[in-house]
């Protein structure tokens, strides 16, 4: 699934937040593993941009992103990546 992808300023880590309605969030946060956040239940996020090739692999934490279609990452981080 394509998603469009924002860099927050706000978030001071490098996990992923997904859409609300995103069916791959849905999956995970029915797992009973999120239902208490520890380091040890953290899934990991793969991000393809579309120009450059590149893979990332991120985690995800439970957290829901603003905006339906859009995943939010740390500004900090995406400059990093040159995203």
């Amino acid at each position: 699934m394509r998603y469009r992808v924002r860099l927050q300023k706000a978030l001071r880590n490098n996990f992923v937040l997904l859409p609300q309605n995103s069916p791959l969030r849905q999956a995970l946060v029915s797992k009973s593993a999120y239902q208490q956040f520890n380091t040890s239940n953290v899934s990991p996020i793969k991000i393809s941009p579309i120009a450059g090739g590149a893979e990332y692999f991120l985690g995800f934490a439970g957290g829901t992103s603003q905006e339906d279609n859009t995943i939010e990452i740390s500004d900090k981080l995406g400059r990093l990546l040159g995203l």
